[in-house]
């Protein structure tokens, strides 16, 4: 089975099934994570960078806390709820780290 696809509008490439579905697994690797797995995975990075890292549940409102990484503060959703891949980014980025960051 193939699918065609359009290559900058002007030409059609076939590809395989396989081949499509690993360029979109390639392209969409975020895996969702939840509150408690996120700041386990970011205590050990600070740890292992020798950053200060501190976790405050009570700092926010409801089930929210803040986080600290360093000199960066964030505010993680509570911890046994899913954090979905666009959430997951921006906090990422409001720390300054990248996905390909967490070990």
């Amino acid at each position: 089975m193939c699918r065609a696809v359009v290559v900058r509008r002007t030409r059609w490439l076939l590809l395989s099934f396989a081949t499509v579905l690993a360029i979109r697994t390639f392209m969409y690797d975020i895996r969702v994570v939840n509150g408690a797995e996120l700041i386990r995975k970011l205590k050990r990075l600070a740890k292992t960078r020798g950053v200060d890292f501190s976790h405050e549940p009570r700092h926010g409102k409801g089930s929210h806390g803040q986080l600290l990484f360093g000199d960066c503060l964030t505010t993680i959703k509570d911890p046994k709820k899913e954090i979905g891949p666009g959430l997951l980014h921006d906090m990422l980025s409001q720390l300054g780290l990248k996905k390909d960051d967490l070990p």
